[in-house]
């Protein structure tokens, strides 16, 4: 049995590997984060505001099935190969 190396409940992904893993730009991913109530709440360290923003893996992914969800259908498109 092939079993996950990572609880995607407890990984912790930048911003830039949050907008990989839903195919969207930086500019998107900030533009989602400001407009869409839905997307998931981010967090930083708690001793310094510096620290980089980290949302949690299961997050991103919850969202992920959102968007699809929330999508239209396309006709006639390619499959994936």
């Amino acid at each position: 049995m092939n079993r996950p190396k990572f609880d995607p409940d407890y990984v912790q992904i930048s911003i830039r590997e949050a907008a990989e893993v839903l195919g969207v730009s930086l500019q998107q991913l900030d533009e989602l984060r400001r407009t869409d109530e839905n997307f998931p709440d981010g967090f930083k360290g708690q001793h310094n505001w510096l620290d980089p923003i980290k949302f949690r893996l299961a997050d991103v992914y919850q969202y992920s099935k959102y968007l699809m969800a929330e999508s239209k259908p396309v006709k006639g498109a390619d499959p994936p190969s």
